[in-house]
């Protein structure tokens, strides 16, 4: 994480302006709607959220959503899981989705397919900062605060691993970058390689004692001779040896030369 305070990147004035100029564009388009329904997807846009609908001068009521992308955790392969609804039916409702930020685009456009298969009487999105160069797929705007270049920003709502969030500007931070576990991994085994290496080729100096293996071997299993009948618990205990007399083959044995040679 940053230890430095995030550089602004834009103003809490500019955003209070924006925020403000929004409101009397939105005002004015649902005029004639007697609820407008904000839906503010959790969490970044909650305080986005927020000071648009203490500005704005029509009925309206506010809902959430929470959803989920899969990624590494500052890229993310498109997949997207719900993981919280809307708590009443939009059918029929004029819906304004909320959003903090719009970068590859992939949630924005799941969340509009989402909402728009409950038949609202109107779907439309506001989104507070939108980067154009990390657009992946295409994604509504109909109402848009800034475009910002192609970096790791915080503040008003938006966060870097939960911190900065409520910050009153929008900043710009450096993200570390984490270690590759596989390749840590690989690393990691060819330094041990190494050293078992080198520990073997060090010469002893004259009269030091002789190292212990580094993977001592474990003795070798007793022999167990073959006999005319299998061995007794005496002759696994004791070790003795001895063979079966050379004219007379072991059981086992004489018992598969009689038998004939199976087809093939």
């Amino acid at each position: 994480m940053p230890d430095a305070m995030p550089e602004v990147l834009i103003s809490e004035e500019q955003i209070q302006a924006k925020t403000a100029e929004l409101a009397r564009r939105i005002s004015s388009d649902y005029r004639e709607v007697d609820d407008l329904i904000l839906v503010g997807v959790l969490k970044g846009s909650f305080i986005f959220l927020a000071d648009l609908a203490r500005r704005l001068t029509i009925p309206r009521s506010i809902d959430f959503m929470a959803l989920s992308t899969y990624g590494d955790g500052t890229a993310t392969d498109g997949a997207v899981r719900m993981i919280m609804d809307l708590r009443r039916n939009i059918a029929g409702r004029h819906v304004l989705v909320v959003e903090d930020i719009v970068d590859t685009g992939y949630t924005l456009a799941y969340l509009v397919r989402n909402l728009a298969a409950r038949q609202p009487a109107s779907l439309k999105t506001c989104v507070l900062v939108h980067k154009p160069d990390r657009r992946k797929v295409y994604a509504q705007i109909d109402y848009l605060g800034f475009e910002i270049p192609d970096v790791w920003v915080v503040g008003c709502g938006l966060d870097w691993a939960e911190k900065f969030r409520a910050l009153p500007y929008i900043g710009v931070v450096k993200p570390v970058p984490t270690p590759d576990p596989i390749s840590d991994f690989g690393f990691r085994i060819s330094n041990f390689e190494f050293a078992v290496k080198r520990a073997g080729s060090i010469a002893l100096r004259p009269g030091s004692p002789a190292p212990l293996p580094l993977f001592p071997s474990a003795p070798p299993p007793p022999v167990i001779p073959l006999t005319d009948g299998p061995p007794t618990a005496a002759d696994i205990g004791s070790g003795r040896t001895g063979s079966s007399p050379p004219s007379q083959a072991p059981r086992g044995l004489a018992f598969f030369r009689s038998r004939p040679p199976a087809r093939r």
